[in-house]
Parts: structure tokens; sequence; C-alpha cells
């Protein structure tokens, strides 16, 4: 559904929203998935789960502290060896790592609405970049902590 009226509204207002709390919105590229952790203990579970998908599909990931200001909240990049085969798999391959519930519920829900080209988005201070990844070691499950 490229093109479609009611996901370019859904783009036009996450930019809005992301200007209007001075952040910028980052896009995930085809082989990456973004994981939003609530908590330390997501963190711990998010390590875990990434060594369990890491059987079947090669990861190379980075968790760093959210740029929110809570105490407590990251955001995981995490990359694949290969492409996502669609927006839907990107959700569940999110959810199995543990990202936020809703965050996840919300994003199938707007797919549903607006069609697959609806991104997945994390909003990021302007001077935050894209994490570096290592590069792929098989079997690869690198995880990388950063403050």
């Amino acid at each position: 559904m490229s093109g479609n009226i009611d996901e370019r509204v859904a783009v036009e207002r996450a930019e809005q929203r992301a200007a209007e709390l001075g952040l910028q919105v980052v896009h995930p590229e085809k082989d990456e998935l973004f994981v939003d952790l609530d908590s330390s203990e997501q963190v711990f579970l998010f390590k875990s789960r990434l060594m369990d998908i890491s059987k079947f599909i090669s990861t190379s990931a980075v968790t760093r502290a959210s740029n929110s200001g809570e105490e407590g909240h990251y955001h995981a990049y995490v990359r694949l060896n290969r492409p996502v085969k669609s927006e839907e798999e990107r959700i569940l391959l999110q959810l199995l790592l543990g990202s936020d519930q809703t965050r996840e519920l919300l994003s199938w829900a707007r797919i549903q609405i607006c069609g697959s080209d609806c991104p997945t988005i994390f909003y990021e201070k302007p001077d935050v970049k894209k994490p570096e990844y290592e590069p792929f070691q098989e079997p690869h499950r690198q995880v990388r902590l950063e403050d």
C-alpha cells in the first residue's frame, strides 16, 4: 500500500511529535529490528532471547539507554544477517525479543490500518547516530551494552 494517505499521515504525525519533543524519527534498515525495553529486567530477558533467536538467525545487537530521559529505559538495535520478510515479521521478532508489548500491538494495528509501509520507528535525540555493529561471525550472538 505504498503511498497510502493513511501511511503518509501517520509518518507526518510521528515527525511532528518528534519535533515537538526535540527528537528525530529513526527508521530501521531492511535487516534491522528496534526493540523497546522498559526495565533492566527486560534487558536481561532480551539478551537471553537474543541468544535463542541467534540459533536460527545470525544477529548483531547494540543496547543503549533510551533518550526518553526515564531511568532504566533502553533501545536495542538488532541487525539480522538477512532482510526481514515483512513488517509483520519485524514486529513478531521484536516482540519475541521482549520489546514493549503495547508498542508492538500498536505497530501491528497501524499496519492493519494503513498497510505494511507504516514503519516501526524510534524517537532519538538529533545528535544520536545509529549504532555501529560488529561484523557477523558464525554463530554470532554478540550483544553490546552502551551507556
